[in-house]
Parts: structure tokens; C-alpha cells; sequence
């Protein structure tokens, strides 16, 4: 019986393990967004992401700027999500641009 309550565990690097090779959405501290594909990373989960587009929100509108390759640091992150993509669910982050 006390075999069958036991769940197993998830890491959180085996979370972003998993998701190398696909597109991520990183939300930094400082409020700035990132979309691109996760190439690797390390326990510290810096982040090294190819084909990037940052965003930046203002009164104007979004500014997207593209990176060819870039490298987060992990200390500056404050979320990390699988990317929506265009048939995905709505708003991801703190302003979604489909």
C-alpha cells in the first residue's frame, strides 16, 4: 500500500534538460523577453539560446530585436516557459506577441 502513494520525482534541470532543442519564452528580472531555441545550459542554468528575438514593450508598441546567438545568465532569470506557438493558448508572459 505504501508503495502505491510514492510519486515520482521531477528535477527542475531535468525540466529544462528536456526542453533543449525547442523554442523557449525567458522573462529576465530586469522585465525583458526573450524567444529562441534552447541550445544548452548548465547547473547554474545559464543559458546559451540561438535564433533569438528580444521584446520590448513600450507606449509605442513591441520592439522585437533578433540575436543570432546569445548566452543568459541563469542568476537573472525569473521564468522560463516552453514558447506558445501560433495554435498554442493566449497570452504567455507579460505581453504576448502571437
Amino acid at each position: 500500500m505504501e508503495d502505491e502513494k510514492r510519486t515520482s520525482s521531477v528535477y527542475p534541470l531535468e525540466l529544462v534538460d528536456a526542453a533543449v532543442g525547442t523554442r523557449v519564452w525567458i522573462i529576465l528580472r530586469s522585465a525583458r523577453e526573450f524567444c529562441g531555441l534552447l541550445q544548452g545550459f548548465d547547473e547554474y542554468v545559464n543559458l546559451f539560446l540561438e535564433d533569438v528575438d528580444e521584446y520590448t514593450y513600450t507606449d509605442e508598441g513591441v520592439e522585437i530585436q533578433h540575436i543570432d546567438q546569445m548566452f543568459l545568465n541563469g542568476s537573472q532569470i525569473c521564468v522560463l516557459a516552453a514558447a506558445p506557438t501560433p495554435s498554442g493558448p493566449g497570452q504567455l508572459g507579460s505581453g504576448y506577441v502571437p
